[in-house]
């Protein structure tokens, strides 16, 4: 069963028939690297307010909403990989009425970006009630800054940029990627625009990185008073252009584990170089190399949401500042 179908499963088939009314599905999508973990631990820590609000928002396995320092992966992947979650789940959703459903997960939009047939089935199948409305939240995000995003996140987990869809050793598989996704984008904009029952709202996380509480406010339509913020030092950043440095040169000088990165988030304070972004001639090729894509996605987003274009740097040498304390902390962990 696909994961549309499951949610389906807890969701419409549990409707009252007496009910009266319509139903909101809210489905926050991602895409990976917007900031989608601070949202699920943001409503994980808020879930009652939401409840006596009449948004359900069922936790990961495992998780405890009080904590704020540890990470939520997102209901979506639990809803495919374990059966005795779906079932709890399930058992809940019985509760909960005619209350609407809050799901969370980037697996729900890298879903549509490899099966987006299927996904489409799913989703329609869902609204076609009509009493069923979906309102979708998707994040988009600058291209350089999720191509060094999703590239210093896999290297903090201990994986190789051959592994990635942005492998930026490889300027031709790049561009194609890259306008793939642009493909997709509208591809999934324009799906939505043919749904009555599906309202959409598309934002450039770039333009929104410290705004994803009153983002949230106006998705769902509350306002969470005294609202429990997570830490944001815990919520899984990815390693910063100095730190992936360090750790790809200490591999390579000490044979040691790339995994260290994520000891080295949890326990270092941030290690930047001056200045962050990629080399700006590989900027310029992307530049030019996507613009007919992203010129027919501009049209379909609001101008304040536009992908713009970073500045990148020219010089061979990197310079890095660190202070007294992160170079202790660096070296205890190599000991």
């Amino acid at each position: 069963m696909g994961l549309l179908n499951q949610i389906k499963s807890i969701f419409v088939n549990n409707q009252s028939e007496s009910a009266e009314g319509n139903r909101v599905l809210y489905l926050h999508i991602g895409m990976g690297k917007t900031g989608s973990k601070w949202l699920q631990k943001y409503w994980g820590l808020n879930k009652e307010y939401l409840q006596e609000n009449g948004i359900y928002y069922p936790l990961a396995e495992h998780e405890n909403p009080m904590d704020s320092q540890h990470l939520t992966p997102g209901t979506g992947l639990d809803f495919i990989s374990n059966k005795q979650y779906r079932e709890s789940i399930y058992s809940e959703g019985l509760k909960f009425g005619n209350n609407n459903l809050l799901i969370s997960s980037e697996f729900v939009f890298n879903y549509f970006l490899f099966e987006p047939e299927k996904f489409k089935t799913e989703l329609t199948e869902i609204i076609s009630d009509n009493r069923t409305k979906v309102r979708i939240l998707l994040f988009i995000r600058n291209t350089e800054e999720l191509i060094l995003s999703s590239y210093k996140q896999f290297i903090k987990v201990g994986k190789r940029a051959d592994a990635i869809m942005f492998d930026m050793n490889n300027r031709s598989d790049l561009i194609q990627n890259i306008n793939y996704l642009y493909s997709k984008y509208l591809e999934f904009i324009e799906f939505c625009e043919n749904n009555k029952n599906i309202e959409l709202t598309v934002l450039n996380y770039s333009n929104h990185k410290n705004e994803l509480e009153s983002i949230s406010s106006k998705w769902l339509g509350i306002e969470i008073n005294g609202a429990k913020l997570p830490s944001l030092q815990k919520v899984n950043r990815s390693l910063t252009a100095g730190e992936c440095y360090i750790i790809e040169q200490f591999s390579i000088l000490k044979n040691i584990d790339l995994s260290i990165g994520e000891e080295l988030t949890a326990k270092v304070e941030d290690v930047f170089w001056d200045p962050e972004g990629l080399e700006e001639t590989l900027i310029h090729e992307i530049w030019e190399k996507t613009s007919e894509l992203r010129t027919e996605l501009h049209k379909k987003l609001d101008p304040s949401e536009h992908i713009t274009k970073g500045i990148g740097f020219s010089q061979k040498n990197r310079t890095f500042t660190f202070t007294e304390s992160q170079l202790q902390q660096i070296i205890q962990l190599l000991n």
